[in-house]
């Protein structure tokens, strides 16, 4: 079940599947679709119950979880944004200025003594 159910997303994006797309499932009889729905609910498995706007479950309908996704979101949120990684470039450029103004104080120093 798990490995159509990747099928199906890498193929559609599809992440919420109803029971009848499940009894769809090749050389998968309705009791063994039923067993496998009601195993894979369960901690560590493939699938979470699908909760309405009102966040109540929806009967004969699963969300496949994020870790067994195969497909991408359509827009994926940039994980660092531009502003931040030029405010990290100029963090670095300070940090490194600094850096070179202290070897040449503790080498001036050195010098000295």
């Amino acid at each position: 079940m798990k490995h159509y159910v990747q099928q199906i997303n890498f193929k559609n994006g599809t992440t919420v599947f109803s029971r009848q797309d499940l009894l769809n499932i090749p050389d998968f009889k309705r009791t063994q679709v039923d067993r496998n729905i009601s195993e894979h609910l369960k901690r560590g498995g493939i699938f979470r119950p699908f909760k309405n706007a009102k966040g109540k479950e929806v009967r004969g309908k699963f969300v496949l979880k994020l870790e067994f996704r195969l497909s991408k979101p359509e827009q994926e949120p940039d994980p660092i944004p531009q502003v931040q990684i030029t405010t990290m470039v100029r963090l670095c450029a300070i940090l490194l200025e600094q850096t070179i103004v202290f070897v040449m104080l503790c080498s001036f120093n050195n010098s000295f003594t």
